[in-house]
């Protein structure tokens, strides 16, 4: 998600995760027995693309001086 941020911004990477999770969620009510694999990926995926893009998103709109504050 690094990366694809860089590209695209920080605040696109995090719409990006938070709509893979949920996809996730909507996909693990249909899935039944191998769909579970796919949720599992979606959804770590879909997190740690939102926890990753907490800190530069609190630096963007804060400032660097506040970043360690909050």
């Amino acid at each position: 998600m690094g990366i694809y941020a860089d590209r695209v911004g920080n605040k696109q990477a995090m719409m990006l995760g938070a709509g893979l999770m949920v996809f996730a969620s909507f996909w693990l009510l249909a899935a039944r027995r191998y769909g579970c694999c796919f949720f599992r990926g979606c959804l770590c995926f879909g997190h740690g693309g939102i926890a990753t893009m907490e800190s530069p998103m609190v630096a963007n709109i804060f400032g660097m001086r506040s970043h360690g504050v909050i």
